[in-house]
């Protein structure tokens, strides 16, 4: 059946069965460790259904209907953050259960699971707190030295700036890509690879958006490869 399909619609199949299984898990383990109150049966299992429905309905939404661009702006802001925010629940809730193992196996049992998830709450809203407010800063240099063993002398303090996973799409456009060409470029690299996903959307809609990435220069070259989103958005038309 999969071979049938295209990669965009194999994608939200997979995505799909992924936010089901793991909703499901973060959802029974709330409403097994919250009060009540916090995680009623039948308005958790709601949630979790609206949010699949929301977090595979935002991307298809944005592709297919006629009118993109700025009035689906908000669908896909509130789907992407909705998403990052779920990545933290999974995350923490998940290290919680593992903590809850290795102490039930240590210590014997206790009623240690409540406090666990008590504190993987508080851990997901400092995660948000600290994070959307980085993520909102822009993109940053980051330095690693790489030691190579036997490296012959003449490659002795090659720069090698790498770009990854811009995104460029309904709410990263060409500003941010201008800026990322600037600051790779102040570094006078002697390469540049770019590690894939860039855009998100096909190249009739966000041509304009990453031409600022043709004045990446390198004494060395600029290297590209694919990234998963490219397939979404039709690799052999970016290519």
């Amino acid at each position: 059946m999969l071979a049938g399909m295209s990669s965009f619609a194999r994608f939200v199949l997979v995505v799909t069965i992924f936010l089901g299984i793991t909703a499901t898990y973060v959802g029974s383990r709330l409403i097994a460790n919250w009060p009540p109150a916090a995680a009623h049966p039948t308005a958790t299992w709601l949630c979790i259904v609206a949010f699949v429905a929301l977090e595979c309905g935002g991307p298809l939404g944005y592709r297919w209907a006629a009118a993109r661009g700025r009035r689906l702006f908000l669908l896909h802001w509130v789907t992407y953050s909705l998403l990052g925010l779920y990545a933290c629940v999974l995350f923490y809730t998940f290290a919680a259960d593992i903590l809850s193992i290795a102490i039930g196996l240590t210590f014997g049992p206790g009623r240690v699971e409540e406090w666990l998830f008590g504190a993987s709450a508080v851990m997901v809203a400092l995660t948000a707190l600290i994070g959307f407010p980085q993520a909102a800063r822009g993109p940053r240099v980051y330095r690693v030295d790489v030691p190579v063993a036997g490296l012959p002398s003449s490659l002795e303090g090659l720069r090698i700036a790498q770009i990854s996973d811009l995104h460029l799409g309904p709410q990263i456009g060409r500003a941010y890509a201008e800026k990322v060409v600037a600051m790779t470029n102040a570094l006078e690299p002697h390469v540049i690879a770019l590690t894939g996903d860039f855009v998100d959307g096909p190249p009739s809609e966000l041509r304009e958006a990453a031409e600022p990435l043709s004045r990446l220069s390198a004494s060395d070259g600029v290297f590209f490869i694919t990234g998963n989103h490219e397939y979404y958005s039709g690799a052999e038309a970016w290519v």
